[in-house]
């Protein structure tokens, strides 16, 4: 059996700093203690989220072509960890042709499911989140995160059904009391799924050139955080995790 752990997959509209070689060592250490004390082997998985309107707007400041921006900022990423004896197995980026073959087969089984369908979406927008937020999320109608204003954005989106899984999710976390650590954590979540019906998520943009279109709709660009959500499944079907994977058990 194959133990697997991540980091996050970085954004990368920025050099490393502290706080991407905080969450590798996280993952090597735990990596290196399962190793010693399990039979079973321990893929560690980290890598790149390439795309979004910030990446596009940090490489026209750059003065370099995008491409050329994300290959420098992922290099710079695979050659941290080496240099901080961090143990990487797989590198994922999303900007590779794997990764978008993969994205668009997800999509359209969003579609054929219903989950996601064309709507209209107005809400309070952080380009720095590159996100909407609710009122009552905003401190002093800015941003949580960034402390910068937000903007009232309204855009015709694609639509995901949130609330079709929100009693699915809490009998799962409810039945499944060690999937989210500390337990703390798992009952704010549960305290808010348990407040009521869940809104629909804008998990598509409209006149953004640097990201994974939606099939058969080009206008229409998939939301950066669904397209990095599943890095980590193409990190699994990756030619270097077969090759990890054969290396442990042939």
């Amino acid at each position: 059996m194959t133990n697997i752990i991540t980091t996050p997959i970085f954004y990368a509209n920025g050099a490393p700093h502290l706080g991407h070689a905080y969450s590798g060592y996280l993952a090597d250490v735990f990596k290196r203690f399962h190793s010693l004390t399990s039979d079973n082997s321990c893929c560690l998985i980290t890598g790149t989220d390439e795309h979004g309107q910030k990446i596009l707007e940090a490489a026209k400041f750059s003065q370099v072509g995008i491409q050329q921006f994300v290959d420098d900022k992922a290099q710079a990423f695979k050659a941290l960890w080496p240099e901080l004896a961090v143990q990487v197995d797989v590198f994922v980026r999303t900007s590779e042709e794997q990764h978008l073959k993969l994205i668009q087969t997800i999509w359209h089984k969003l579609l054929e499911k219903g989950d996601v369908y064309l709507g209209y979406y107005q809400g309070l927008y952080c380009l720095g989140c590159e996100q909407y937020y609710t009122a009552y999320e905003l401190e002093d109608n800015c941003c949580p995160i960034h402390k910068a204003p937000v903007e009232n954005k309204s855009e015709e989106t694609y639509l995901f059904r949130l609330d079709a899984y929100r009693q699915q999710l809490i009998e799962h976390y409810l039945n499944s009391s060690d999937f989210i650590t500390p337990n703390y954590y798992c009952q704010v979540i549960l305290d808010y799924l348990n407040q009521g019906p869940l809104d629909d998520l804008s998990v598509s943009r409209v006149n953004i050139p640097w990201g994974i279109k939606v099939p058969n709709h080009q206008e229409h660009t998939i939301y950066v955080w669904i397209d990095a959500l599943f890095s980590y499944i193409t990190a699994l079907c990756t030619r270097q995790f077969y090759a990890y994977y054969l290396i442990k058990y042939k």
